[in-house]
């Protein structure tokens, strides 16, 4: 069974060009740290049994309410024999505790469940 979760981190920052690129990768970094650590993978999941576990992460400057901003965008698919659980508020508590999120002091975090169609 695929159990899919779409998150989302909106920054809350315009960068220029001559800072983009680094910005972004920092970005793109703060949610690697997190799906690629088994233990917290573990904790998101409830220690639920895994098949398989994918991320694809897409970062850009995105319009915001006053101007830009940079945003990450991601879509977790884990595969399992049963539908499996994503922990939102423990995404959020280890965003907001990585101290590269200190960069981001407005950052805005989305989480939804992508439903089956």
């Amino acid at each position: 069974m695929l159990s899919s979760y779409y998150l989302e981190l909106r920054s809350g920052v315009d960068y220029d060009l001559s800072e983009y690129d680094a910005a972004a990768g920092r970005l793109a970094q703060l949610l690697v740290s997190i799906m690629s650590d088994l233990h917290l993978l573990n904790q998101l999941t409830h220690d639920s049994p895994r098949d398989g576990c994918k991320t694809e992460i897409e970062v850009s400057m995105e319009p915001a309410v006053k101007g830009r901003e940079l945003v990450a965008k991601a879509v977790v698919d884990i595969t399992a024999d049963d539908k499996t659980p994503f922990d939102k508020s423990k995404f959020t508590k280890f965003i907001k505790a990585s101290a590269a999120c200190s960069e981001w002091p407005k950052l805005r975090i989305v989480k939804k469940a992508v439903l089956d169609q």
